[in-house]
Parts: C-alpha cells; sequence; structure tokens
C-alpha cells in the first residue's frame, strides 16, 4: 500500500520537474540573449523585484494553464523553476525573494506582465513569444 504513495508522490515529482524545465526553458530563451557585446549590466537586471516577478508571475501562469490547481504544487513547480534558472543555491534565494516581496509594487508589476504574457502564449499555442522579461533587461519595458 505505501508503494503506491511513494508512485504517485514520484509521478507528481516529475510533472513537476517537466513543467519547470519547460517554463525554464521558454524563460531562458529572454535571458540569454545578450545583446551585441554580452552587456553585464542585464544580467544584474536579472535579479531585481521586476525580473523576479516576471519570473514568477510567467511561471505561475504556465501552471494555470496547464490545470495546476493546487497552490503548493504551483509554488513548488516555481521554485523548481528558479531552481532550473540559477542554480539550486541561487535558485532557492531568488524564490525566497519572490516570496518575501509579493507586495513591492515592482515584483507585482512583473508578475502581472509575466502571467499575462504564458497565457497570451498558452492561447496562441505557441505562436507568440514571450518578450516582457527581455524587454526589461534591454530597459524598454
Amino acid at each position: 500500500m505505501f508503494g503506491l504513495f511513494k508512485s504517485a508522490k514520484r509521478k507528481r515529482l516529475e510533472q513537476s520537474a517537466e513543467r519547470a524545465d519547460i517554463c525554464g526553458s521558454l524563460l531562458r530563451i529572454q535571458m540569454e540573449w545578450d545583446g551585441e557585446d554580452g552587456k553585464p549590466e542585464l544580467q544584474s537586471r536579472l535579479h531585481t523585484p521586476f525580473a523576479y516577478g516576471y519570473m514568477f508571475g510567467f511561471s505561475d501562469g504556465f501552471l494555470i494553464t496547464r490545470k495546476v490547481d493546487d497552490d503548493s504544487a504551483r509554488l513548488g513547480a516555481i521554485a523548481a523553476t528558479f531552481i532550473f534558472l540559477f542554480g539550486k543555491d541561487r535558485g532557492l534565494k531568488a524564490f525566497d525573494h519572490c516570496m518575501a516581496d509579493q507586495r513591492d509594487e515592482q515584483f507585482v508589476r512583473g508578475r502581472l506582465c509575466g502571467g499575462q504574457e504564458a497565457i497570451e502564449w498558452r492561447n496562441s499555442h505557441g505562436e507568440l513569444t514571450p518578450s516582457g522579461l527581455i524587454d526589461y533587461l534591454l530597459n524598454m519595458g
């Protein structure tokens, strides 16, 4: 009987990892654009409330479109996405900042932008390219 619980837990973890990989890959495309000469200030802008909010909101919106209704499952998958993007230590630290910044105006603005783009991307069946993070990194958003 306990084997059934281990099986269900493993399946949820595998699904969470798969979602983090897909979502993280969509975000990484925007993060890895380095412009004409790989401007270092773009990297520092990744660690701001707006950028973290965008990544959090995009991940959350992506999971909502995948019918992940359980809040704790979504938070776990969002944390997994941050680990996918930044590695374990930096990813968990970034996720902790997200949890602490939930009321920060720039975080909320980024979260709304990211969530909206994830939903639009899903509704377009992948035709639209999410660009809110790269727009922000390039100081256009």
